[in-house]
């Protein structure tokens, strides 16, 4: 058995640099710390990055899905497919926002939406789709966008896997009429608490920039900036989900070295790759053909618990023990007891969900880890296979 490193490796750590600390620095000094000019930089550089028009700083990722569904106008009630495998914002939004969760299966393969699963579960009552880009891995969108303008749909892509992927040489951003993204602590973009939503619509930028104000046509920079008043008006109910430029200060300068950090994170998931494919009981999510550029948000493997003496959260405490962090994406929802209990579901209704949820480990990947690191990680899972095969 190998000898377990002495500091332990967490599944991510951002990359801060002095530039972060210089533009928030600044920030704080200019006396201007709410949404004002940093934010719409940010907004406009992410928008050009993302292949998109616009985009619309928010406070998180659920409140930018959330918003997507209010802004798309559907009656309460209505029915929106999402994936089982996903964190439950995913989910939870569609159920604040007054309508039904239908849950359809996913790719056993890479844990996206199945589009021919979606397909199965559209009624008359249907309104929308939210497909999750797992982990990264984009789903596969053409299906999913041709069953949307065949039903009527909207699509509202959960994007906060998937800054930096790309479908088709199509950027995940600019492909659907919503896009959202997170820029959460453990992202590979990060503001420490953020999101975004890329538009291409200008009525969609222009309703939603409202409705994250509580409903105004101007922010607050247009307010107090000008030499004469400004009246505020309430032109419809909207909500305080603004990002603002303390936030957006660290953003920028994680946008501009964000292909780079990309570049190191393909270079461990190469060598995570090469070593687990060829391991035995360890399976690894594919990539996709269609897949331009993935995502590298998260390094799943999958242990072969039929055939190990170990469940895969006994595997994950073997990990710990040897100073290794990890997570579990996911605990499919449809064992979660809200969703259980509200639509009757039940373990074997979405059978490929389950076998990964059941199987899946997510490994330290972050791009300030060594080679040391990485192989570390390797050494550690072989170990415990060993020492646990049937």
């Amino acid at each position: 058995m190998m000898e377990t490193r002495k500091e332990f490796l967490p599944l991510f750590k951002p990359v801060i640099d002095d530039e972060e600390i210089k533009e928030v620095t600044a920030i704080l000094k200019s006396g201007w710390l709410t949404t004002g000019p940093k934010t719409r930089e940010f907004e406009e550089k992410f928008a050009e990055y993302s292949d998109a028009k616009h985009g619309i700083g928010v406070i998180n990722c659920t409140t930018a899905l959330f918003m997507c569904l209010e802004a798309a106008n559907m009656e309460k009630g209505s029915e929106v497919i999402t994936t089982p495998l996903t964190w439950c914002s995913s989910a939870t939004v569609i159920e604040n926002a007054g309508m039904k969760t239908v849950f359809a299966d996913v790719n056993k393969r890479t844990g996206c939406i199945d589009p021919k699963e979606i397909e199965k579960k559209i009624t008359k009552k249907t309104r929308a789709i939210i497909p999750v880009h797992f982990a990264g891995q984009p789903c596969d969108m053409d299906p999913i966008l041709e069953l949307a303008e065949k039903h009527s749909l909207t699509v509202v892509e959960d994007a906060a896997h998937a800054i930096g992927a790309s479908y088709k040489n199509r950027k995940i951003g600019g492909i659907s009429r919503f896009t959202c993204f997170s820029f959460y602590a453990n992202k590979n973009l990060t503001t420490g608490q953020g999101g975004m939503i890329t538009v291409n619509d200008d009525e969609d930028n222009k309703i939603l920039r409202m409705m994250r104000m509580y409903g105004l046509k101007e922010g607050a920079e247009d307010r107090y900036s000008e030499k004469t008043i400004s009246h505020y008006l309430v032109e419809f109910p909207g909500y305080n989900f603004r990002l603002f430029d303390l936030l957006a200060a660290v953003g920028l300068p994680q946008l501009k070295k964000f292909d780079a950090l990309n570049a190191k994170r393909k270079k461990i998931m190469d060598t995570y790759n090469k070593a687990f494919s060829g391991m035995e009981h360890v399976e690894v999510y594919d990539i996709e053909d269609y897949t331009t550029s993935h995502g590298l948000h998260l390094y799943s493997i999958l242990a072969d618990i039929d055939n190990l003496s170990i469940t895969r959260d006994q595997f994950i405490n073997e990990l710990r023990s040897m100073n290794v962090g990890t997570g579990l994406h996911y605990d499919a929802l449809h064992y979660h007891p809200f969703f259980k209990k509200k639509y009757g579901l039940k373990k074997g209704d979405f059978p490929n969900a389950e076998y990964l949820s059941d199987r899946t480990i997510s490994l330290p990947f972050f791009p300030s880890m060594t080679e040391d690191d990485t192989l570390y990680v390797i050494n550690a899972v072989e170990d415990i296979i060993k020492k646990f095969k049937k």
